[in-house]
């Protein structure tokens, strides 16, 4: 039985060894490597040639091209111009990394997948066409490809990876197609150059830092169907000055408008529901209306909106949190809606031109500081209340609502 046992392991190591050692063979025809597929054709899986203009054959040695394997041409700082034969339908990961002087590629229209990173860092490309037949840009697909100045992206596409288009500095035009559902994390971080986005209304998810510091965009339309907002999606976006987000957004990412700097309208639809931490700090924006159905305000979320001198809070919030309206320097009047049971520390703080802030008696809970340095302040409180015990604690005006 032993014997047996032995026998079989022996056979079946053997048979593993042959796969292994078929799946391994490669070829060579002049400047190619290349390995046979399945269907007996061809996979460039490196090139050591010097061309700069290089029309890639169609055929090696008998055997179709039909794929370009990952990392083939990796690195190939001499290539300037690539024609891809038809037939090829995959192009490989990394294919194309790093091709520093490569400027055009032409893509056949049968080419169905196209690899993470596959144009990656190829800082000098300016001409090329993505193929309809692509459903999905993989992650990182033109990082960094800096000379970038447009590009169409397919009405088949439904998902934008992430850091597709990270730092092309000089993408001013492209469209989002009607179908793309995901735009990914860093997806067009970066692109200065951008102007204008129209976000669709079958995408659910703007990734984080997905057009974070594109300081050129001046108009954006979040169309009714973005469900989240990512953490620091629009941050530093310094030339946009009105937003318009939807009902159907859930939640809003933390920083995700900071520092837009010329942000000064900003409209809220009823249905959101979360507003996350700092998420518009440090914008010039003169007044703004929180819908009832927002529930959750993060912590400083509008820290630094030295212009905003008005504000209505929504009648479900229970926590306002730390440093949620401090250094709001125009501030002058808040009604704070009877939901509210605690108004946590440096929620006010400098607040300097702040004349009333009305407290119902639901709120037990006040935190160190909440109303610092907000010299023109009188409180409107109720009898008996803890807000009562609080302004006389902490020597501030109060008057007792009728």
């Amino acid at each position: 039985m032993k014997i047996r046992l032995i026998s079989v392991m022996v056979a079946l190591l053997c048979l593993l060894l042959l796969v292994v050692t078929a799946a391994a063979e490669t070829f060579t025809c002049g400047d190619y490597r290349y390995i046979l597929l399945e269907d007996d054709s061809a996979e460039i899986i490196s090139y050591a040639g010097k061309a700069a203009e290089l029309e890639i054959p169609q055929e090696l040695e008998g055997h179709i091209v039909t794929s370009l394997g990952e990392d083939a041409f990796a690195e190939c700082s001499g290539l300037v111009s690539v024609t891809i034969p038809d037939g090829v339908d995959s192009i490989g990961s990394g294919a194309f990394y790093k091709c520093s002087n490569l400027i055009s590629v032409k893509i056949p229209e049968g080419v169905i997948s196209i690899g993470a990173l596959a144009f990656s860092e190829c800082s000098s490309l300016k001409e090329v066409a993505i193929p309809s037949g692509l459903s999905r840009l993989e992650n990182g697909l033109f990082f960094k490809c800096e000379s970038l100045k447009e590009i169409a992206i397919p009405n088949n596409v439904t998902e934008i990876g992430d850091r597709v288009f990270y730092k092309c500095h000089n993408l001013h035009d492209t469209t989002i197609p009607n179908d793309v559902t995901r735009i990914g994390d860093y997806a067009f971080f970066e692109c200065e150059t951008l102007t204008n986005v129209f976000i669709p209304n079958r995408v659910t998810y703007i990734g984080n830092y997905a057009f974070n510091k594109c300081s050129n965009i001046m108009e954006l339309n979040i169309s009714n169907g973005v469900i989240n907002i990512g953490n620091y999606a629009f941050q530093s976006c310094n030339s946009l000055e009105s937003i318009i987000i939807p009902g159907s957004v859930n939640s809003i990412g933390e920083r995700s408008f900071g520092d837009c700097h010329k942000l000064r309208s900003i409209t809220m639809s009823e249905g959101i529901a979360i507003i996350g931490i700092e998420a518009f700090i440090d914008c010039p924006v003169t007044s703004i209306v929180i819908p009832d159905s927002v529930t959750d305000i993060g912590m400083y979320a509008f820290y630094s909106c030295e212009k905003m001198n008005s504000i209505t809070l929504p009648e479900n919030l229970s926590i306002i949190e730390n440093g949620v309206f401090r250094d709001c320097e125009r501030l002058k009047d808040v009604v704070i809606p009877d939901s509210v049971t605690e108004i946590r520390t440096w929620a006010f703080q400098y607040c300097y031109n702040l004349k009333s802030v009305t407290i119902p008696e639901t709120v037990t809970v006040i935190g160190r500081e909440a109303f610092d340095s907000c010299p023109n302040l009188t409180i409107t409180v109720t009898r008996g209340s803890y807000a009562v015990q609080y302004c006389k604690e902490n020597y501030l005006s109060y008057t007792y609502a009728e």
